[in-house]
């Protein structure tokens, strides 16, 4: 990090933000294989059932039985836990798994897809996560995200629902329109 010329506040160079996103997205890509294969072969959902056979995301050692639907116990997705770079947020920030978004492109353009989020990401991070991903150096706008609601096996959709047109992406940063004007990390891990 360097000092701005007021010497009051930090700033990441390009090449820290790069690293940052470059991190951010590699996280968020290794977890689609997971998931997969814990669909495919280890016959867990990615809507929870009466039975409660749905995907679940919770820290390692807090999920319930059976562990076989946790991503991040060895049972399950044997997912590693990450947590976002320190200086890729403005403030505290934590990777978030939710159901409340549609990419349009990403999948069928009606159904709320699985993905990470990560609110309040630095503006270079944000810019930068899209130039890494070939998207160029705009930051697309889109919904504001008024209440980040972590997925729990069935709330697809729930709360505030935001739909982004990804153009055929499945990661992108955007800034929120209104409210606060953060910028969202979204990637998609899992398309409907």
């Amino acid at each position: 990090m360097v000092k701005d010329n007021g010497g009051s506040r930090n700033a990441l160079t390009q090449d820290e933000a790069r690293v940052n996103a470059t991190e951010m997205i590699q996280y968020g890509n290794s977890l689609r294989p997971l998931i997969d294969k814990m669909l495919l072969m280890g016959g867990v959902l990615d809507t929870d059932t009466p039975s409660g056979s749905g995907i679940l995301f919770d820290p390692p050692g807090a999920g319930v039985a059976p562990l076989t639907r946790e991503l991040f116990d060895a049972a399950g997705g044997n997912a590693p836990y990450m947590t976002p770079p320190p200086a890729a947020c403005l403030s505290t920030c934590a990777y978030v798994f939710s159901g409340q978004y549609t990419m349009t492109g990403a999948e069928s353009d009606s159904n709320p897809e699985l993905a990470l989020l990560l609110v309040n990401v630095s503006q270079p991070v944000c810019q930068m996560i899209n130039v890494v991903l070939g998207l160029g150096s705009t930051i697309p706008t889109g919904s504001p995200l008024t209440v980040v609601t972590p997925f729990n096996g069935t709330n697809y959709g729930a709360a505030t629902a935001v739909t982004l047109a990804a153009n055929s992406s499945r990661a992108l940063c955007y800034q929120e329109t209104g409210a606060g004007g953060r910028y969202i990390y979204v990637n998609v891990i899992r398309a409907r």
